[in-house]
């Protein structure tokens, strides 16, 4: 395992490139509700980008043979 804050490119890069997985499950989100009303650009910046930099380190992977993304059932279509 390996803790890394996804808002922070070059270090998911780094982790990518340093172990290797075939393998990537993407859980990494701030899906609180509330905490999303209070601070709505850093739930934008962790939720939107941060994918946005794991996509790119994947995207840039030579290792990685199949990726799992989840999100929340607190996605509003309204």
């Amino acid at each position: 395992s390996h803790f890394v804050d996804i808002r922070d490119a070059q270090k998911v890069k780094t982790v990518l490139n340093q172990a290797k997985p075939e393998v990537v499950f993407h859980l990494a989100a701030q899906a609180l509700v509330r905490q999303s009303y209070l601070d709505p650009a850093q739930t934008f910046s962790t939720n939107t980008m941060g994918t946005a930099n794991v996509l790119e380190a994947l995207r840039l992977s030579d290792s990685v043979k199949a990726v799992v993304m989840v999100t929340t059932d607190k996605v509003s279509n309204e």
